[in-house]
């Protein structure tokens, strides 16, 4: 299965679509996406304040720049 990471535009369109009030379903199926990965989206970068898509927008770009590194203690 090919995988794509969601781009910065489908972030905001989540961001509106869940302010409106359309279900994750509703918006998986408008993004051409699985319902799990709109939810798993919205479950990784909400916070205190709900779902804010700069704020996913940024998370996802320190996920990736961490991907990878592995710490090793003495």
């Amino acid at each position: 299965m090919h995988y794509t990471h969601l781009a910065k535009e489908e972030r905001y369109y989540i961001f509106c679509s869940l302010k409106s009030g359309k279900s994750m379903r509703t918006i998986a199926r408008e993004l051409n996406r699985s319902t799990a990965t709109v939810s798993r989206e919205y479950a990784r970068n909400k916070g205190l304040r709900g779902y804010r898509y700069q704020q996913a927008e940024r998370k996802s770009q320190e996920r990736q720049a961490h991907k990878g590194k592995t710490q090793i203690s003495p």
